[in-house]
């Protein structure tokens, strides 16, 4: 049998208990002389008075018991969708420091090729080594194609967690100008005939130099949002 027909029940059987017993006490009081000698008037009055409290009672039982279910019910819904949104934050916080892991160590391999790029244009500027500005193309060009898939990686990678991100600074850092200017600068590398412009040569230094400390911001922004 359902609640809902257990309850109807409760309350018909309560409303009865309620109509008899009320019927009895007030019998009694207006004094119904057939009734009075038929029956112990204290006994009536006491059963009467005691269906009115059954009824009552039995009202009052049908009327919160659902209540009570029903607000057990949502409690355990609720619970329910706590435990699910927990898990799914861990899966997310999973998820997000795996992506910033890669993008550490994509950016870490960024920088130590533009390091020793910014390392061979000063001492050809200086007149060190490497003396042929070959020597300087060739690395130049071996770091375009790494840097060219890392960057492409990293682009996905951020695209994977934008909306998990808590560092809005990071995501600009992130943007185009960071990611593909490092592209931009061996390209640069490939372009320029030092021997004919040494302004461009010392300006180009310059700005691999500013780019290095650009993308170590990066790598702090990185750890603080791993942190996070």
């Amino acid at each position: 049998m359902s609640m809902r027909a257990l309850s109807v029940l409760w309350i018909v059987a309560s409303s009865a208990a309620i109509s008899v017993g009320t019927s009895a006490v007030i019998t009694i009081i207006i004094g119904d002389d057939l009734y009075t000698q038929s029956a112990n008037p204290k006994l009536i009055v006491i059963t009467g008075i005691t269906g009115i409290a059954t009824g009552i009672t039995g009202l009052v039982t049908s009327y919160y018991t659902p209540l009570i279910k029903t607000s057990k019910k949502i409690k355990r819904i609720l619970s329910k969708a706590k435990m699910v949104e927990a898990e799914d934050n861990y899966r997310d916080d999973i998820k997000r420091d795996y992506f910033l892991e890669r993008i550490t160590a994509n950016v870490n391999v960024v920088i130590k090729d533009l390091i020793i790029l910014e390392n061979l244009v000063r001492k050809y500027i200086d007149n060190c080594l490497p003396k042929n500005w070959q020597t300087v193309r060739y690395f130049a060009d071996r770091s375009r194609k790494q840097i060219e898939e890392l960057e492409h990686e990293i682009v996905l990678d951020f695209a994977q967690i934008v909306d998990l991100v808590h560092s809005r600074s990071l995501i600009e850092r992130s943007r185009t100008y960071n990611l593909y200017f490092s592209l931009y600068l061996c390209y640069e590398i490939l372009r320029i005939s030092p021997e004919y412009d040494e302004h461009l040569l010392v300006n180009l230094r310059k700005d691999l130099s500013a780019h290095i400390a650009q993308l170590d911001n990066m790598l702090v922004l990185l750890e603080q949002e791993k942190e996070n």
